[in-house]
C-alpha cells in the first residue's frame, strides 16, 4: 500500500487494528485458560467481550469513512501473542505465571492505546465525527483495561513476596 493521501494511512491503521483486534479475539481464550488467579480470568474474560465490540467499531469506523477494515496483517500485535503464549508456557509459580501473563497483556493494551491515540489524531481532519467518536469510545475501554491489569499484576506480585 502506498501512502498518497491521509486517507490512505488511515486506512492502513484501520485495518493493523482491525486484525489486531481479531487476532485477541482469538488468543484471548487460551491465555483465559492458563491463568490461575480468578480475578485476572474475569478481567480477560470481560476484555474479550470488550475485544469482540471492539472489531465491530472498527467495522463501523472504516464503513464510514468508506474503506474496507480487512487487508493488513498486524505483525505487531502477533509477536505480541506470540511472546506471550512462549511466557505462559514457562511455568513455575502460578501466580509469577499470571504475573507474566498480565504484563505482556498490558504490553498488549498500550500498544493498542497508542495506535487508537494516533488513528484518533489522524481522524480528527476527516469529516467523519462518528469515526472519532467510536474510537474514543474504544481508546477510554483500552485505558480502563490497562488500569485494571496494572492492579492486578501489582496484587499479584505483592501476594509472591
Amino acid at each position: 500500500m502506498r501512502f498518497l493521501t491521509t486517507n490512505d494511512l488511515i486506512a492502513a491503521m484501520v485495518q493493523h487494528l482491525y486484525d489486531a483486534e481479531n487476532q485477541l479475539v482469538i488468543a484471548l481464550p487460551r491465555v483465559i485458560l492458563r491463568g490461575s488467579n480468578p480475578a485476572m480470568r474475569e478481567a480477560l474474560s470481560d476484555h474479550l467481550e470488550e475485544t469482540k465490540v471492539h472489531s465491530a467499531r472498527l467495522e463501523e469506523v472504516a464503513s464510514s469513512l468508506n474503506i474496507s477494515p480487512c487487508g493488513c496483517k498486524c505483525f505487531a500485535m502477533q509477536g505480541l501473542i506470540k511472546q506471550g503464549d512462549e511466557m505462559a508456557g514457562y511455568g513455575g509459580d502460578p501466580k509469577l505465571v499470571d504475573a507474566a501473563v498480565m504484563q505482556m497483556c498490558h504490553s498488549v493494551e498500550f500498544f493498542e492505546i497508542s495506535q487508537y491515540r494516533s488513528l484518533i489524531e489522524l481522524c480528527q481532519g476527516t469529516p467523519s465525527q462518528a469515526a472519532n467518536q467510536l474510537l474514543q469510545q474504544t481508546l477510554t475501554e483500552e485505558e480502563s483495561a490497562a488500569d485494571k491489569l496494572s492492579m492486578l499484576t501489582s496484587d499479584s506480585l505483592a501476594s509472591t513476596a
